[in-house]
């Protein structure tokens, strides 16, 4: 069980650090899934020191399943925060469990 726990964290991790590259650097074009898995894997290189691949579209199936980005065609948006926050807190997704712990002792972490 702990296993699994850490395998949705971590996936909720790379969600949540996929939604602030596309939020930060996507613009009003938006990017492909290939443009967001390159950010993400520059961005753990560049500031985390991992050197890690992601599976094809990872990042972005999260996303989707979240429903915390807006496509048109092959290209892909961040919904904006303060309607990404509304939909993470109403109730509408499940927050991944290191989120809402997180929130309830007052404590930030690190994605």
């Amino acid at each position: 069980m702990r296993l699994l726990d850490e395998a949705e964290e971590q996936e909720s991790r790379l969600a949540l650090l996929a939604y602030w590259c596309l939020w930060r650097y996507a613009g009003k074009e938006g990017w492909t899934a290939a443009d967001l898995d390159a950010s993400v894997e520059l961005y753990l290189d560049r500031y985390a020191d991992l050197a890690l691949w992601c599976r094809d579209n990872a990042a972005l199936t999260q996303l989707q399943k979240l429903r915390l980005v807006e496509s048109d065609g092959e290209r892909f948006r961040a919904l904006p925060l303060a309607r990404a926050v509304d939909l993470l807190t109403s109730g509408g997704n499940r927050l991944p469990a290191f989120v809402s712990q997180a929130g309830r002792n007052g404590e930030q972490r690190a994605v």
